[in-house]
């Protein structure tokens, strides 16, 4: 019979794919962070289709990680390797809220690359363990943890909503006045309906 382990350390990977999953957030995401770098930050010409290269260098950092982290586990133990790896993905969002009212690029450095390898380095951890746990149930095992991957981007994306754009408006046309405050300051949204004036938070 398992140990309760097996299905805690299961029940771990699922948590730990659920903020993963933030790396399918970034198409929900993106036009706020453009529309921020455009009015804050630099360049102020930039366009939806420089910073899809954001998740490009996610992707990009993920696969070239993956690798290590199965040598970093093999080296310093599952703990510590999935705590590397969460570390370098939590600490590249905490320093992309300094570097996007900096430049895109450091944005491309940190939210990009940096992200991408954190997530690399963590996404095949607990996919061992939980396979070591379960010899006769890999794909259970397994994919109750990936699955965990694509809810977490499901409920994120929901967060990012609640707190960017709390009313859901569908805009026809924004007008953003810039000021010498660092927070943006009210703007004019248009939907089909009306006009209606809301607070866009960074």
């Amino acid at each position: 019979m398992t140990s309760y382990k097996g299905y805690l350390s299961v029940f771990g990977g699922l948590l730990i794919h659920l903020t993963l999953g933030t790396l399918y957030c970034w198409g929900n995401l993106n036009p706020y962070v453009t529309s921020y770098i455009r009015t804050y930050s630099s360049p102020s010409t930039l366009e939806y289709s420089d910073t899809v290269w954001v998740f490009g260098l996610n992707v990009f950092g993920q696969g070239a990680a993956m690798y290590f982290g199965g040598l970093l586990e093999k080296r310093i133990g599952t703990r510590l390797a999935a705590l590397v790896g969460c570390f370098l993905f939590s600490i590249s969002v905490f320093l992309t809220a300094f570097t996007v009212k900096v430049s895109y690029y450091l944005l491309l450095l940190t939210h990009g690359l940096c992200f991408g390898l954190g997530m690399g380095l963590t996404y095949i951890i607990p996919l061992g363990l939980a396979i070591r746990w379960f010899p006769q149930h890999k794909g259970v095992a397994s994919g109750f943890i990936v699955a965990g991957t694509g809810v977490g981007a499901f409920i994120f994306d929901q967060v990012q909503i609640a707190y960017l754009n709390p009313l859901n408006v569908k805009t026809v046309s924004i007008h953003i006045r810039p000021s010498a405050n660092s927070l943006p300051q009210p703007l004019e949204c248009q939907d089909r309906e009306h006009s209606r004036r809301w607070s866009f938070i960074h």
